[in-house]
């Protein structure tokens, strides 16, 4: 199933091409969230309560990320803040950003792999 990760004109109509269906099911939870809750800075413990970020001192075991650094679907920045909240919860993470890297990481894509294996293989050897 395809996310629409922000409400950008290319994500609409990616998503739109993928599944219409989904995405307008998807745009219309979206905008009625904040006309029944409110807004995060309204009523941020709702938005707290519903995010997954908040429960990240619960992960059971250490995750890595991989973000191109010029990524137009999802900004770095929210791999960047998601590292930092995974360190400050407590958890084993590992960021990598990939200069020229866009969402696809088509450039850096062979390290962001190489590095994705051994990341797997510590880990599943180790347990």
């Amino acid at each position: 199933m395809l996310l629409c990760h922000r409400n950008t004109q290319a994500s609409r109509s990616t998503c739109a091409s993928i599944d219409p269906q989904f995405c307008a099911l998807s745009d219309s939870w979206r905008q009625s969230l904040p006309n029944t809750f409110g807004s995060p800075q309204f009523n941020p413990q709702f938005w707290s309560d519903i995010s997954a970020n908040s429960f990240l001192a619960e992960l059971s075991g250490p995750l890595q990320l991989h973000h191109g650094s010029i990524d137009t679907v999802v900004p770095a920045s929210f791999s960047e803040s998601l590292y930092q909240q995974l360190r400050a919860a407590g958890q084993s993470a590992e960021l990598y950003l990939y200069p020229q890297g866009d969402h696809n990481i088509r450039v850096g894509f062979d390290e962001a792999m190489q590095r994705t294996l051994r990341f797997f293989e510590a880990r599943l050897k180790a347990n």
